[in-house]
């Protein structure tokens, strides 16, 4: 198949936040980007195209980049729909799904004609994920930047 896009890393801009009353956070995490293909406007979660994982992240400036390098770059056609999911693979300490919030940058200018954000809830037992309540988000869109370093 022809490639008419291909990528290896990705910055965005991410905050953490205490949940509570906690002043900070609480506990360092291992933030992990994924790219999935689309299926009926959807990310198709049982078809990952590539990921990257940052270990060991705690409290990062939310005014500076955070890239997450690909190991091998994903490619699509052209005007072919991608997705990009932002979640935590796990935390230091086991209780940090309940004491952190993480949060993306976004901006509600809609800057990307032809990008589309959204928010789903991610679940896991036993080690498998469950995906729910999947939300288009028309006002937003993720502040990201997308290249290919090779």
């Amino acid at each position: 198949s022809i490639v008419d896009y291909k990528f290896d890393k990705i910055s965005l801009r991410v905050r953490q936040l205490p949940v509570g009353n906690d002043a900070a956070p609480n506990d360092y995490a291992n933030l992990k980007l994924s790219v999935y293909p689309n299926n009926n406007n959807q990310p198709d979660f049982s078809s990952l195209t590539a990921s990257s994982v940052i270990a060991n992240i705690y409290n990062p400036d939310g005014n500076a980049d955070l890239t997450f390098h690909f190991v091998s770059p994903a490619t699509f056609s052209a005007n072919s729909k991608f997705w990009l999911a932002l979640e935590v693979e796990s935390y230091s300490d086991s209780r940090g799904f309940s004491r952190n919030e993480w949060r993306n940058a976004v901006i509600n200018t809609n800057p990307y004609s032809q990008g589309e954000a959204a928010s789903v809830r991610v679940k896991t037992a036993g080690g498998a994920y469950s995906y729910g309540g999947f939300a288009i988000e028309p006002n937003n869109d993720w502040y990201v930047k997308i290249g290919l370093e090779r």
